[in-house]
C-alpha cells in the first residue's frame, strides 16, 4: 500500500508564527486606521455651529483597548469633557452632541455621527493597513 507524508515547509510555518506573535499589535494598528477614517468623517460632518465653537477640541479618539469580558479590541470616538458655550457657560460636550444627534422636545435632530460611520470606507482603510502590515511581517 502507498503511503503519503505531507510536510509544510519551515518558511511557511515561521511566517504563520510571526503573524500570530505580532497579531495584537497588528490588530491595534488596523483598528486605528479605521478609527482615523471615522474620526475625520465625523469632523467633516459636524454641524456648522460646532465648527465655530470650542466643542471641537472635545472631539477625541481613545487609545485602542481590550475589553476584559470578551477580549474584543476596541476604539471609541466621541465628545468628552466640558466646554464653554456661546453664553460663556460651562456645558457638557456629550450632552450637546447627543441633543444634536437625536434632538429634544425643543430642538430638531441633526444627525452627524450616524452619517459618519461609513462602513465601506472604514473597512477599506482597515484592509489596506492589514495588507501593508502582513507584507511587512512576511518580508522580514
Amino acid at each position: 500500500m502507498a503511503k503519503f507524508d505531507a510536510a509544510i515547509p519551515y518558511v511557511i510555518i515561521s511566517n504563520f508564527e510571526s503573524l500570530y506573535m505580532k497579531s495584537p499589535k497588528m490588530y491595534s494598528e488596523v483598528l486605528k486606521a479605521g478609527g482615523n477614517v471615522a474620526y475625520e468623517t465625523v469632523k467633516a460632518n459636524v454641524p456648522a455651529s460646532f465648527k465655530k465653537s470650542d466643542i471641537m477640541r472635545k472631539l477625541k479618539m481613545t487609545k485602542v483597548y481590550r475589553t476584559p469580558s470578551d477580549g474584543a479590541i476596541n476604539i471609541k470616538i466621541g465628545f468628552y469633557g466640558y466646554f464653554i458655550n456661546h453664553n460663556n457657560r460651562v456645558t457638557p460636550a456629550p450632552l450637546v452632541a447627543n441633543i444634536f444627534e437625536y434632538g429634544s422636545s425643543k430642538f430638531p435632530k441633526h444627525p452627524f455621527f450616524r452619517k459618519s460611520m461609513e462602513s465601506k470606507r472604514i473597512v477599506i482603510a482597515m484592509m489596506k493597513k492589514e495588507t501593508e502590515l502582513i507584507k511587512e511581517i512576511v518580508n522580514q
